[in-house]
């Protein structure tokens, strides 16, 4: 499906002003407390400074060890968030690997990197969010998140659903409840980081607090605001 198939479909165009983060964030409940959220946040600060430490700053001058560097990239960053959800919370989150997510339509279908689910029941399981890793221009990664979060919320029955569009080191929030938000570029990395442990935490950390908000929230009922 090209982009103006994609525009045609979803009824919006496909390139949406980004929101500040803190605007995407206002408000919204959160399962993990803020000592739960730094233990996270230090679990995944270890993790990429040893990725740094072993395989270098992501470069695109090698195209296959770019594409392997984003997944694990992803990966360092939403296991331990995850896992916390499941341990604490108590929530059945599991992530799948390239799974193919159809429409009822049958319009359209892709498999995407990395999908949360949320088991309800044994017969019953809902999408959280996804992860859309970008290979390649980022107009196309945005249509396959977005055509993507819509058959989610579609399968769900409505509700909330979050996105993730990301090349490794930036990554943007998309959020989708019949109207699509997304936020300005999140810079997760810096050529520094291993050096300065602060500067990651007060200033790039944040999209630790973005998947707080969406796996708490998605395809989820309301949730009481947890006590710092």
């Amino acid at each position: 499906m090209t982009i103006p198939q994609a525009e045609l479909r979803l009824g919006i165009p496909l390139t949406p002003i980004g929101l500040p983060v803190p605007e995407m964030l206002n408000g919204q409940p959160v399962s993990l407390g803020a000592e739960s959220l730094s233990e996270v946040k230090n679990t995944i600060y270890r993790a990429l400074t040893d990725y740094l430490n072993v395989a270098g700053y992501p470069t695109e001058a090698n195209e296959d060890f770019r594409e392997a560097s984003i997944n694990d990239l992803v990966s360092f960053t939403i296991y331990p968030i995850i896992a916390a959800f499941q341990h604490e919370k108590r929530r059945r989150l599991y992530l799948s690997r390239e799974k193919e997510i159809a429409s009822k339509d049958l319009m359209s279908s892709g498999r995407e990197e990395f999908v949360v689910l949320d088991f309800i029941s044994v017969a019953q399981k809902k999408y959280v969010c996804i992860v859309e890793a970008k290979k390649v221009s980022l107009g196309e990664a945005r249509k396959q998140c977005f055509l993507a979060m819509k058959d989610m919320r579609d399968a769900n029955g409505g509700g909330m659903v979050y996105g993730f569009i990301t090349m490794g080191d930036s990554w943007r929030m998309v959020s989708f409840n019949g109207e699509f938000k997304m936020s300005e570029k999140i810079e997760l990395l810096f050529d520094s980081l291993p050096r300065d442990k602060k500067r990651w935490m007060d200033h790039y950390s944040i999209l630790v607090d973005c998947f707080n908000v969406a796996l708490s929230n998605g395809a989820n009922d309301p949730i009481v605001l947890a006590p710092a």
